[in-house]
């Protein structure tokens, strides 16, 4: 094999690997309970309670501290397990759009060269005619 061949494809098996690690993790940890439905559920629950003794807990401190010019804390909207993937929030995706790009960007090298190569002896052999 030809190292202007062994290099792109050196490279292609790497960012397949890559790809395919990534993939797995998110697989894995999706699918990583019995039911997706239960752990969405289960999910909202556990937010729900976290949420109640909060609210309690600022209510209580309310009382203690008076009637002072105190305002209410505004509740942060936590997000939705599905509305906020975890590939969109911990940077993979950026990692995949440069790997995909990267390739593209050799793939297209690669070619450029080959029939830069191929149109000189193209030129070559009809000057030797």
């Amino acid at each position: 094999m030809r190292c202007s061949m062994l290099i792109p494809s050196v490279l292609l098996v790497f960012l397949l690997a890559i790809f395919n690690v990534t993939v797995a993790e998110h697989v894995n940890n999706m699918l990583t309970s019995d039911n997706l439905e239960d752990q969405i559920v289960r999910s909202y629950f556990e937010k729900r309670a976290a949420t109640a003794t909060h609210d309690t807990a600022t209510a209580t401190n309310d009382t203690t501290a008076g009637a002072s010019t105190a305002k209410p804390a505004k509740k942060a909207k936590a997000p939705a397990s599905l509305a906020s993937p975890a590939v969109l929030q911990d940077g993979t995706l950026f990692y995949i759009g440069t790997a995909v790009t990267c390739l593209l960007w050799v793939t297209g090298k690669v070619i450029d060269v080959k029939m830069e190569r191929q149109e000189k002896y193209a030129e070559s052999l009809i000057h030797s005619i």
